[in-house]
């Protein structure tokens, strides 16, 4: 129950950091792209130290250091993807290239032995990203203009495969804040590097009181809480399942939505897309622990 509860925080938060980074980012009084990213990590990077050693806690071994590290640089390069691609493209047509992620950790899993892919999870898997296909393929903008901005989406999701993966494999040790500073440290360098290299201007031309909330929500929320959470969750819980976070927080972006804009309306066939993916989710968690659980009752035998 602990590890549904971290899920279903992460996906709540990460759900309504969407409409944050419009706000954060938007208007006259928004921060400028990358510096508001490089901002947001440095923020979080910082509160995750202070809290890392304020606290004692105990630290991952010296020599998953670098590799955690390694893993912060390619969540902060998808970062600078998806903010350079956003830039041209709607988030529904990210969030429908975003639905073929867990497809891809599932073949790596499959080619590595890091865990059993099953015919059914896999089944699951592609009903729900044909759910999303529902929701948002109505939304979605295609056009030749766009070539460069769906690579860039699509080099995203494979980089958010990796580090997924890639997290499975380095946080099994240390406390998961402590692994997470070493992680939001990585992750803060490649939006550096491009502010750096962009010109932007580092802050806002004017103080916004909600701007700067959106901008604390991405930090504390978005960022040190969520991503947390998000390391125990690949620590204990199978890929295959934390990887539809990706199908989830899309939906409940829709959602906050329909709440904070009053033109915003959902169509059957969208509301039929959000069933059949939730749908699909809880079975997969249902099946995931049905599979833990016979498992480990033949430990037992």
């Amino acid at each position: 129950m602990a590890y549904f509860l971290s899920y279903a925080a992460c996906a709540l938060i990460w759900g309504t950091t969407w409409i944050a980074i419009r706000v954060c980012i938007g208007g006259e009084s928004g921060w400028p792209t990358f510096s508001a990213a490089m901002c947001r990590f440095l923020a979080a990077a910082l509160i995750l130290w202070g809290l890392t050693f304020t606290q004692r806690l105990p630290l991952p071994p010296k020599s998953k250091w670098l590799p955690l590290l390694g893993a912060g640089l390619v969540n902060g390069a998808g970062y600078c993807l998806i903010y350079f691609a956003e830039q041209t493209i709607t988030g529904a047509s990210a969030a429908v290239v975003y639905a073929i992620q867990p497809l891809i950790i599932a073949a790596i899993l499959a080619a590595i032995g890091l865990e059993q892919v099953r015919r059914s999870q896999v089944i699951l898997l592609t009903v729900a990203a044909c759910g999303i296909g529902l929701v948002f393929a109505g939304k979605a903008s295609v056009s030749s203009s766009h070539a460069l901005a769906f690579t860039a989406v699509v080099c995203a999701v494979s980089l958010g495969a990796v580090y997924t993966i890639l997290l499975k494999k380095l946080t099994k040790e240390g406390h998961p804040l402590a692994s997470t500073s070493f992680f939001i440290t990585g992750t803060f360098i490649p939006p550096a590097m491009v502010w750096l290299a962009s010109g932007e201007a580092a802050m806002p031309n004017h103080f916004d009181w909600s701007v700067f909330l959106a901008f604390l929500h991405l930090t504390l929320m978005g960022t040190v809480v969520a991503k947390t959470l998000y390391i125990v969750l690949v620590r204990h819980v199978s890929l295959l399942v934390v990887a539809t976070l990706v199908f989830v927080t899309p939906i409940i972006a829709l959602l906050v939505d329909l709440v904070f804009e009053p033109d915003a309306r959902l169509l059957p066939v969208e509301w039929l897309g959000i069933f059949i993916t939730i749908a699909s989710v809880v079975v997969n968690w249902w099946y995931s622990a049905r599979v833990s659980k016979m498992a480990l009752l033949g430990d037992n035998e």
